[in-house]
């Protein structure tokens, strides 16, 4: 825990900025390795299982080829990045370690996120509709300044 809060508060200090996309910060603290062991204890692993652990290798097969694979799914809490790798680091440490997440403002603006997001790498995205909410909230999201070039937006496609 003093390590967490270590953490936060250096974030809080020397705000740490994202950029739209941003690689895991392995040194010269390693911030994925912080997160798996802070979230570790949180998993009965005798009771927690990866369902259909075959797809998992043919994934591993693919990206080893050099090939894409893209999983969508709703995660509802940060933690969710370091219990996937924790439940795929017995079998397919590959996936794991490389999984590329897309996140959200708070994810990448919150102070007792950043430090873990900061070990994950990262497509870093806001949405129109909370962008326009207020211009100083979309000034403040827009990693320091106006909207930066390669900003990443979600747009709502119409049918």
């Amino acid at each position: 825990m003093a390590v967490a809060l270590d953490r936060i508060y250096m974030v809080v200090k020397d705000p740490f900025l994202f950029s739209p996309y941003h690689e895991a910060i392995r040194e010269p603290f390693d911030y994925y390795m912080f997160a798996q062991e802070y979230i570790r204890p949180l998993i009965d692993f005798r009771h927690s299982y990866v369902g259909n652990i075959s797809l998992f290798d043919d994934m591993e097969k693919k990206l080893r080829q050099g090939d894409n694979v893209i999983l969508i799914s709703n995660h509802q809490t940060e933690a969710d990045p370091a219990v996937i790798a924790l439940l795929l680091e017995s079998t397919h440490p590959y996936i794991g370690e490389g999984v590329t997440y897309i996140e959200g403002d708070r994810v990448v603006t919150d102070p007792l996120c950043k430090p873990f997001s900061m070990g994950r790498n990262l497509l870093c995205v806001y949405s129109k509709k909370h962008m326009r909410r207020r211009q100083s909230v979309s000034r403040r999201k827009n990693f320091g300044g106006d909207l930066a070039p390669g900003m990443l937006h979600i747009h709502k496609l119409s049918p």
